[in-house]
């Protein structure tokens, strides 16, 4: 990641974390309220906008452009196993891997979202704890412009 990123790079980049921030709030308020769809859900949008992030502020401006998020997944796998070993040490309780883990995130969103059996509080506490510990990860290691 460059030292000093561009101002408006940065003001972008601050952006989409304060929506990953703001996802991350609503799946805690969720997960307290019970809702575990919703919790799950919103810790999945909650990392995919951290990466979105972390893409940009490693050169990837273009990410935020992206509507598919194989796209944003892949690639933030992709930069994590290349140069960031603290995103790869980064697991999804049961998973092996940063990569199985975001994949598993995004797969239980498609079965909160989608499916018909309910996600149990196990699994969304699960996701909650993972997507709390990257949104954390990714805020330390971007420089964001003061308010």
């Amino acid at each position: 990641m460059p030292a000093r990123l561009p101002d408006e790079l940065r003001i972008r980049i601050d952006a989409r974390m304060r929506k990953a921030g703001r996802f991350g709030s609503a799946a805690q308020t969720a997960f307290d309220g019970k809702d575990y769809e919703t919790c799950a859900s919103r810790c999945y949008y909650a990392a995919f906008h951290a990466a979105t992030a972390l893409l940009m502020a490693h050169g990837r401006t273009e990410a935020e452009q992206w509507q598919t998020h194989d796209m944003v997944m892949n690639q933030c796998i992709t930069l994590g196993t290349r140069r960031n070993k603290w995103l790869v040490a980064l697991r999804l309780k049961g998973a092996r891997d940063f990569a199985n883990s975001f994949h598993g995130l995004y797969n239980r969103r498609l079965k909160a979202d989608y499916g018909s059996e309910p996600i149990g509080r196990r699994r969304a506490n699960e996701a909650l704890v993972f997507v709390t510990d990257f949104l954390i990860a990714v805020n330390d290691r971007i420089p964001l412009p003061n308010p």
